[in-house]
């Protein structure tokens, strides 16, 4: 069982993961621009040109992290450093 529930998690957690992104990518911009707004220090030009490279910046991470997660998070089929903590997160539930 644990040869065919294991990996199709991971591929449901990768896939949320990826459909997660395009949101987490607009409210990250978006309170950083907020941020910038409030503070009051930066022109709009030198908003813009910053908002530039910050939208860059967390396209680059969000991009690799689902990456780094297919080929971090269980490597193996098995699955097993995270069994018991698991087990443990079901047993607590009725």
């Amino acid at each position: 069982m644990d040869s065919i529930i294991k990996p199709r998690n991971k591929v449901t957690i990768n896939n949320a993961l990826k459909a997660a992104i395009p949101n987490i990518n607009i409210g990250l911009a978006n309170s950083a621009k907020g941020g910038l707004k409030r503070d009051g220090l930066l022109t709009s030009d030198q908003i813009g040109t910053l908002m530039k490279k910050i939208k860059g910046n967390i396209s680059t991470q969000m991009n690799a992290f689902p990456k780094q997660f297919k080929a971090g998070f269980c490597p193996n089929k098995s699955c097993d450093k995270y069994d018991a903590g698991i087990k443990k997160e079901l047993l607590k539930w009725p």
